[in-house]
């Protein structure tokens, strides 16, 4: 009863260090404690920040804690079995935080799910640890993270150790503005071997030294570990040293992930990821081309979750027309809901919880779908529900609710119809969003 939750607060601590054989040994004193099967429970994790509201700010900061809670709600009422878990660093927490923490907890999620609550476990971002060095470390990626995404978004990959020794089977990563329509990921989760996430961009279209000009450009020096050949014998190297091969895959979207905490902690997963955070000078650009770069270590077994899991509601043309991604490909499906929709995810564009939302913000000429007004609708009336226009809703900006009488959607389909012609634009075949046996072609 003493020793575990001490070693618990150790682990929690050396995570993300530079000492491997530290949190090893602290893992296998653990494992010995808790036991290797986690039990089927699974976590539901969202991870997120707490500074000082000002909802004059053009992205309403402040919002996305409170937000963040929501979320948890919104899953829990979804997958009432999982359990819910908010990655922070508290000691960051702005004044006031604490407050706002205690109020949507007590008043809000457990009045709704009594018996049940919020597991708060805060990772230390100080100097030393990994999340410290990535808050702190100068370069164009880093603090595009650092600035548009606070550090905190990096702690879902290095959450699968610590879920795994508090007995969790999985942990199911979800940001904030990721809302779910129904509950058919709960059949996708055991099929999880290691890490399950969609498809996104194909890797030939970073690896190929043609792939240049426009979002091109951008991409490769997001995914610069791998499109770069110097960075990527670089990773390959780093690979060899933990004794493993490493091949380019798919990148991927970090807005829904699900991993398999046992495998990932018997693969010493934060290891690979701090090794090739110490690739570039410049560290990661963020969390989402971190996590697209670690799934290619070839021990690894990725399941490919099927697009329908992780819907962007916005698109850019260029996007679309320069990847052709399985990502890409099935946003189009959000203007009409033509094919299954599992869960939607708000990115270029505003939050669902912000009034930003309720202005025009329409541009037909730069995206290829633009989806976000109806389902904003649906997050508003769910978040509607179970604030009731109580104390808590004065954590959002006064009309963050309101209900949208636009709900108009766009969709350019020419820009969709270009990626079944021939050739691909990365130098492939194209071939259509089908996924059979794990398999997403």
């Amino acid at each position: 009863a003493f020793v575990l939750p001490l070693l618990l607060r150790v682990e929690s601590k050396s995570v993300g260090r530079s000492s491997p054989f530290v949190r090893m040994v602290v893992v296998v004193v653990l494992s010995l404690l808790v036991g290797t099967t986690a039990g089927g429970r699974i976590a539901a994790v969202v991870a997120t920040d707490c500074v000082k509201p000002d909802f004059r700010s053009f992205r309403e900061v402040g919002a996305s804690f409170p937000a963040s809670i929501l979320a948890l709600i919104h899953v829990k009422e979804t997958f009432p079995s999982w359990e819910s878990v908010l990655l922070t660093d508290a000691s960051r927490w702005a004044s006031g935080c604490a407050a706002v923490f205690r109020e949507m907890r007590d008043d809000v999620y457990e009045r709704r799910f009594p018996g049940s609550s919020i597991d708060l476990v805060s990772l230390e971002t100080k100097r030393g640890t990994l999340l410290g060095r990535i808050q702190t470390r100068v370069g164009k990626e880093t603090d595009h993270s650092r600035g548009h995404w606070p550090v905190e978004a990096y702690m879902h990959l290095l959450a699968p150790e610590i879920l795994y020794l508090r007995g969790f089977e999985y942990a199911v990563s979800f940001d904030a503005d990721v809302f779910f329509l129904d509950d058919s990921l709960a059949s996708e989760v055991p099929k999880v071997r290691g890490v399950g996430c969609i498809a996104a961009i194909p890797p030939e279209c970073l690896t190929n030294p043609k792939m240049r000009g426009g979002i091109m450009n951008h991409l490769r020096q997001e995914y610069r570990l791998v499109a770069d050949a110097t960075l990527l014998d670089a990773v390959e190297e780093r690979a060899r040293d933990l004794k493993f091969a490493f091949r380019a895959r798919n990148t991927t979207n970090s807005g829904l992930v699900v991993y398999k905490t046992a495998a990932l902690a018997a693969l010493n997963w934060t290891t690979w990821i701090e090794a090739l955070f110490d690739v570039s000078e410049a560290g990661f650009y963020g969390d989402q081309t971190a996590l697209s770069v670690a799934v290619g270590r070839a021990d690894l077994d990725v399941r490919w979750l099927p697009p329908k899991f992780n819907v962007a509601l916005t698109l850019p043309k260029d996007y679309v027309r320069a990847t052709c991604g399985p990502d890409a490909r099935y946003s189009a499906n959000a203007a009409d809901r033509t094919a299954e929709i599992a869960a939607v995810h708000f990115v270029w564009g505003p939050k669902p919880w912000t009034s930003l939302m309720n202005r025009d913000h329409a541009s037909t000429q730069r995206f290829a779908v633009q989806a976000d007004l109806p389902f904003a609708n649906e997050y508003r009336t769910f978040a509607k529900r179970i604030l009731r226009g109580g104390p808590a809703a004065r954590f959002f900006s006064p009309n963050a609710f309101d209900l949208i009488n636009n709900s108009m959607t766009h969709v350019h389909r020419p820009t969709y119809a270009a990626c079944d012609q021939s050739p691909h634009p990365c130098g492939r075949a194209p071939s259509r969003v089908v996924v059979v046996n794990n398999a997403v072609s």
